[in-house]
């Protein structure tokens, strides 16, 4: 059976599938640079990249990351970016080594655990609406500010069904910057059961 593929610039990727690691090209490059151009504080220097078409293409940046302080070090460091069928490409996750400098959060680092307070499950609750088969209880929460905030919450979870043991899963949501005043709404970008959870 064939599968379903699509074309953006020169890239050309089955839906769903990552491709492999490669050369970044100019147009991925500019792509990168429209979508982090308001992230302050850490250069990022994209050395490779992989690709993922969905509704629009995902763009995982194999980089090199350093804070825009004297002495800084050097850490490897995954931007994500999601472009859409149209609009602005949008970070949508960062992953680094370091997490704070001189207490403060930095663009692309996770905060420490924390309880869930009232912002984080009013962020929580929003995102969960329509999601049925699996109650979820978010027990803490982390935060990642990239072009608007990820929240990373630790939940315990149990599968809607007579006998069903629970079990721990991670459930991330994305919130985007506000447009015209407006929050958009928060969607979940990813949940991960525990390993003994199938």
């Amino acid at each position: 059976m064939s599968q379903a593929t699509a074309t953006f610039g020169n890239v050309t990727a089955s839906y769903g599938g990552w491709t492999t690691f490669r050369a970044v090209t100019d147009t991925e490059l500019a792509i990168f640079n429209k979508a982090t151009e308001h992230m302050l504080g850490v250069d990022y220097v994209p050395l490779l990249v992989s690709t993922q078409v969905v509704a629009g293409i995902n763009y995982n940046f194999k980089c090199v990351a350093q804070v825009l302080v004297p002495g800084a070090s050097e850490h490897n460091a995954d931007v994500t970016i999601f472009e859409p069928l149209t609009g602005d490409p949008k970070v949508t996750n960062v992953t680094i080594e370091y997490q704070k400098l001189d207490g403060q959060l930095l663009v692309g680092a996770w905060s420490a655990w924390q309880p869930i307070d009232a912002k984080s499950s009013e962020v929580f609750q929003a995102a969960m609406q329509g999601i049925v088969g699996v109650d979820y209880i978010p027990q803490e929460v982390s935060h990642q500010v990239v072009e608007g905030m990820n929240y990373k919450f630790k939940c315990d979870a149990q599968v809607v069904s007579p006998g069903a043991k629970p079990y721990q899963a991670i459930v991330v949501v994305y919130v985007g910057l506000a447009q015209d005043g407006k929050v958009p709404r928060p969607i979940i970008t990813d949940i991960q059961s525990s390993p003994q959870h199938p």
